[in-house]
């Protein structure tokens, strides 16, 4: 949502409206393990907007944002690297100490403006 309307200044309250449902649907479509319909998002909007509307906003979204709606992170990393460390620590208080300091410093560089 954010990351769109930072590309789009110009936009009356309908529009916004469209896509925040839109954003909310694709959110659920990427995060969710239970589907939802586009009529489903679309009755949401208590009549307000119509099925077609919300698909066509749908590709408009994914093409603004070149397709990058689920960049990576570096906590997703450290979340992927986990077993790793496990796997080649020597011990179990090793590995979670090496964990929480990474996500320490983690943590750190989003408060440094030369992280960001």
């Amino acid at each position: 949502f954010d990351r769109y309307l930072s590309l789009h200044t110009s936009m009356n309250e309908t529009l916004i409206q469209l896509v925040a449902m839109t954003s909310l649907y694709l959110a659920v479509k990427l995060h969710s393990t239970r589907k939802i319909s586009v009529s489903s998002m679309a009755s949401l909007s208590q009549g307000r907007l119509r099925v077609d509307q919300v698909l066509k906003m749908e590709l408009c979204i994914i093409k603004s944002l070149c397709w990058r709606l689920n960049p990576p992170t570096p906590f997703i990393y450290l979340t992927v690297a986990g077993p790793l460390i496990d796997a080649s620590a020597d011990g179990g208080d090793t590995s979670t100490n090496v964990k929480e300091l990474s996500n320490y410093l983690l943590e750190l560089s989003v408060c440094d403006g030369n992280f960001t």
